[in-house]
């Protein structure tokens, strides 16, 4: 507990940028911006006589084509990845006006509220499938941070897309795992 006040100290402080990715150092990193605020993915199961299906909400399906859109024209001329991919992404949703103040601006702080951060990764992996890499299933490696912006900057979904290489796995790897720890 010694050092919690250091991490909580520097995670405030911390500024609007996606933090670092293990990835291989030649390969190129694609920074995609999405202006506006984030939308969740909200499943509903429709169904239609014996068939069944998922459908997402219109909100949701307007973002991940918000965010294909941003992908597709940061990564250019660029192929698809192939292999293991690293996602960061960070959520910038912009300060309730309920909460802005004259004397002393709002800094940048955790948001805690809706939406989810799981169901922003499922919106934002499924956008940039086919358009940055083949297979969402390539994905090893997810940051996704959720943060109410500083008073007076707007909305935004900053995204970081690279492969990444053996040598980048941060984890222990099987074989060096000992008898006593193995589950």
């Amino acid at each position: 507990a010694a050092g919690g006040g250091q991490l909580a100290r520097r995670l405030r402080t911390e500024g609007p940028s996606c933090p670092p990715s293990p990835r291989h150092p030649e390969a190129p990193m694609i920074e995609i911006r999405v202006p506006g605020e984030a939308v969740s993915a909200t499943v509903k199961v429709v169904r239609l006589g014996k068939f069944s299906g998922i459908r997402k909400g219109s909100a949701a399906e307007a973002w991940e084509g918000r965010i294909a859109t941003a992908a597709q024209a940061a990564r250019g001329s660029l192929p698809l990845i192939e292999g293991p991919v690293v996602v960061s992404v960070l959520i910038l949703a912009a300060l309730p006006k309920t909460q802005a103040r004259k004397r002393a601006p709002r800094p940048e702080a955790w948001k805690v509220t809706k939406p989810d951060v799981d169901k922003i990764a499922r919106c934002v992996l499924d956008a940039l499938t086919g358009v940055v890499y083949g297979d969402d299933a390539q994905v090893c490696a997810l940051d996704l941070r959720k943060r109410v912006a500083a008073q007076g900057a707007p909305a935004e979904t900053i995204i970081r897309v690279a492969a990444l290489t053996d040598a980048d796995g941060n984890g222990v790897s099987r074989g060096e795992v000992s008898e006593g720890d193995e589950r």
